[in-house]
C-alpha cells in the first residue's frame, strides 16, 4: 500500500480506473465461484440420484428375475402334470400335488418373510377381483381388503420412482449433447 500512495497525482485516476476494473473483474470471480459450487451440488444430487435409480433398477432387474424363475418352475410343474394326466398316471398325480403342498408348507411354517410377501400379494388379488379375503364374493357392505390410502401411496411410490429414472436419463441426455 506504501507504493500506492506514492503514486503521482497525474496518475491517480487511472488508478481509480485499474482498481475499480479489478473490484469489477474480483466480483465477477466471486459470481462465478458461487455458480460453481451450486453447479456441483446439482450435480452431486444428480450422482445420488443416479446411485439410487441403479438401485432401484437393480432390485427390479432382480424381482424380476425371481419372477420369471417361479414362472418357469409353475409352467415346468404344469407340463409335468399335464403330461401326467394325459398318460392317466394317478398316482404319480397324487405324488406331485402332495410334494407341492408339502414344499408350500415348509416355505410357509419356515419363513415370516415369505408369508408376508404371500399375504400381501393374495390380498391385492383379491381386492382387484373384488373377493373378501377367504375368496369369496365380496358382500355390498364389507369394508375393502386394502384401504385406498395404501393403494394411492403404492402407486405414487412406483410413479415417483419412475419419474426420477426419467428425469435422470434427461439431465444425462442433455450432458451428452
Amino acid at each position: 500500500m506504501l507504493v500506492l500512495n506514492k503514486i503521482p497525482d497525474v496518475l491517480r485516476p487511472e488508478r481509480y480506473e485499474v482498481m475499480a476494473e479489478i473490484k469489477c473483474l474480483e466480483d465477477g470471480l466471486e459470481a462465478l465461484k458461487k455458480e460453481d459450487d451450486e453447479l456441483i451440488k446439482k450435480f452431486q444430487a444428480l450422482i445420488n440420484r443416479k446411485s439410487d435409480l441403479c438401485d432401484f433398477v437393480i432390485s427390479a432387474r432382480k424381482e424380476e428375475d425371481e419372477a420369471n424363475g417361479y414362472y418357469n418352475e409353475y409352467v415346468s410343474l404344469i407340463r409335468n402334470a399335464n403330461e401326467l394326466a394325459r398318460r392317466k398316471d394317478v398316482k404319480a398325480l397324487e405324488q406331485l400335488s402332495s410334494s407341492q403342498v408339502d414344499k408350500f408348507m415348509r416355505r410357509w411354517n419356515d419363513n415370516q418373510s415369505f408369508r408376508t410377501t404371500y399375504e400381501k400379494a393374495l390380498l391385492w388379488s383379491l381386492h382387484y377381483r373384488e373377493l373378501s379375503k377367504d375368496g369369496r364374493i365380496k358382500n355390498e357392505d364389507e369394508e375393502p381388503i386394502i384401504e385406498n390410502g395404501e393403494i394411492h401411496k403404492q402407486f405414487l411410490h412406483l410413479i415417483s420412482n419412475y419419474l426420477t429414472l426419467f428425469m435422470v436419463l434427461d439431465e444425462r441426455n442433455k450432458m451428452l449433447r
